[in-house]
């Protein structure tokens, strides 16, 4: 079913974090968790065991890209505006063995 609601998937994170990804600049170390993110991010859940040794299969990588380059053509973001729970939030390692710096390009990319 749909939801039409907040969901809680961020979590409290750090806002200079926020304020980067707003601004679409190079992000800052997530070094406090002073802001809540439910109400300001979009979650995707990326199934993976997080051990660092799970593969991430292409096809599941080129899905994260296209639903994030989505959500970013709609809003009229670029690839600066997707981040992983790991730049957000300290402590969090998701997606754990995914480059983010490397999903963002992807998403540029397809948006050109």
């Amino acid at each position: 079913s749909l939801s039409g609601g907040r969901a809680n998937h961020a979590g409290s994170g750090d806002d200079d974090v926020l304020r980067a990804v707003i601004a679409e600049k190079a992000l800052p170390p997530d070094n406090e968790a002073n802001t809540d993110g439910n109400r300001h991010f979009y979650g995707f859940e990326c199934e993976n065991l997080g051990d660092g040794k799970d593969p991430w299969p292409a096809v599941q990588v080129e899905a994260m890209e296209a639903a994030a380059a989505a959500v970013c053509r709609v809003h009229n973001w670029n690839g600066p505006s997707v981040i992983g729970h790991l730049e957000w939030q300290p402590g969090k390692i998701d997606p754990r063995g995914v480059s983010m710096a490397g999903l963002r390009r992807r998403v540029d990319e397809r948006l050109s």
